[in-house]
């Protein structure tokens, strides 16, 4: 594949398949596999502590609506004390409606937050690829936005189950899919699609253009160093393609 991200051997230290080989340390020095490994450690960290903060940002705005509509059922009541007048039932079933649907959705927001902290319990499982890629594109939705950028919904025709370390794989995808926002179409909407081709797993992100064509709110978007994806990539034994101008691809081993 031209353009393509070779994945790394593995030596002595160094990350192949999602394992860790023994590495030494010289004279207080990491040897490459113990860099990468402490980089992987440290994306990880990052992605969690992002991911999370943005997770209580909309757990904390659903409280404040709940809090707001509570607030005024509560002056209604207060006005029929006073006043001896009835309440307003239509009014009363508004402020309900409210409240229930701030706690649906708060519901939402915590089945997400606890499928995005379970993806950590094993190192290696089989997953719904298309399952992984939509908890990904939810949680990473209003950090997107923050930057102008919409992310469609992810298009696969049928389900495709990969065997891979859930997390890290989550982890790479975000950060390829902030690095595609730097270079986003001027209807700034990211598209994703998962394919299957003979014994690998293709995604494809789209809708992209060259560098320097990129839109100027595009190009004020902090992109994530190369070599923490490329690290990510090798760790997960993806071959990675970004030098398309108009997409980037991922192939994982079906």
């Amino acid at each position: 594949m031209t353009g393509q991200i070779k994945n790394k051997q593995a030596n002595n230290g160094q990350l192949k398949n999602g394992q860790v080989n023994s590495g030494q340390i010289n004279n207080g020095q990491l040897n490459s596999g113990e860099h990468e490994s402490l980089s992987i450690g440290n994306s990880g960290l990052q992605y969690f502590g992002s991911m999370s903060a943005s997770i209580a940002h909309e757990i904390k705005n659903a409280l404040a609506i709940t809090n707001e509509n509570a607030g005024l059922m509560e002056d209604l009541s207060l006005m029929v004390i006073k006043s001896g007048q009835p309440l307003d039932p239509e009014r009363i079933a508004k402020l309900s409606r409210k409240v229930m649907d701030q706690v649906k959705r708060a519901d939402e927001i915590v089945k997400k937050m606890s499928r995005f902290a379970h993806s950590v319990d094993d190192p290696v499982k089989v997953i719904n690829l298309t399952e992984l890629l939509d908890l990904t594109l939810d949680l990473g939705r209003r950090s997107a936005s923050a930057y102008g950028v919409t992310l469609a919904p992810v298009q696969c025709e049928i389900p495709i189950s990969v065997q891979t370390n859930p997390f890290i794989l989550m982890n790479l995808l975000w950060l390829v899919i902030k690095s595609a926002s730097t270079r986003v179409n001027s209807d700034k909407q990211l598209q994703i699609s998962v394919s299957k081709e003979q014994k690998k797993v293709r995604i494809t992100i789209t809708n992209l253009i060259k560098t320097e064509d990129a839109t100027q709110d595009a190009k004020k978007i902090s992109a994530p160093n190369k070599d923490e994806i490329i690290y990510l990539a090798n760790f997960l034994d993806i071959e990675l393609d970004m030098k398309q101008e108009r997409e980037i691809i991922l192939l994982l081993a079906g």
